[in-house]
């Protein structure tokens, strides 16, 4: 069996191997799936986006329905078995790991807003405005945006998991509680 850090307790060894698999990456040839992979949400082409394939999902081609987090599951899954993870909804992970910030690395992207690197932690209630509250306060908020979303507002399936999506349905039927905040909010304030 093998452990996977939390990517802010990712030792130097760790960070080096994950820096090169992202080099490979990054260098994979346009048509390869896992190159889709390379691109911030906000270069997902627009005809791709709300389009439902499920032979060929992308990373906005699952969003807002009850497809979400079967896709995100079997992605993160895969990625997971050879990336670290982002602990994001840990006050301990709640600021970006450190290993993004090098700027001479393959892992750092220089579309991140410089407002939310380290230091700052994630806002999970972000909507295109910083808030001014003082870190603790923010993990407070955090952990109490995480409950409502998970266990409030997603007393249902579909509340949870959104709204039922099927073969000829119109794209974008309605997300779960989970998948806009606290999920898009972090994507967003990052990029």
């Amino acid at each position: 069996m093998r452990l996977r850090p939390a990517a802010h307790l990712a030792d130097e060894a760790y960070i080096a191997k994950y820096n090169k698999a992202t080099e490979l990456m990054r260098g994979l040839p346009e048509d390869d799936p896992v190159a889709s992979c390379n691109k911030p949400m906000s270069t997902t082409p627009i005809a791709m986006q709300g389009t439902i394939n499920p032979v060929s999902q992308t990373s906005r081609s699952k969003s807002t329905s009850w497809l979400f987090f079967p896709w995100h599951r079997y992605y993160i899954y895969f990625f997971e078995k050879i990336f670290p993870f982002w602990n994001w909804d840990s006050p301990k992970g709640m600021t970006i790991p450190s290993m993004y910030t090098n700027t001479n690395s393959a892992l750092y992207d220089m579309l991140r807003d410089k407002y939310h690197m380290p230091p700052a932690e994630v806002d999970f209630n972000y909507m295109d405005t910083d808030s001014n509250i003082s870190p603790n306060q923010q993990i407070k908020m955090n952990m109490k945006i995480m409950y409502r979303q998970m266990v409030l507002n997603g007393k249902t399936p579909q509340l949870f998991l959104g709204m039922p999506y099927r073969w000829g349905d119109e794209p974008n039927p309605g997300a779960g509680s989970f998948e806009m905040i606290p999920h898009n909010t972090v994507h967003f304030m990052d990029w």
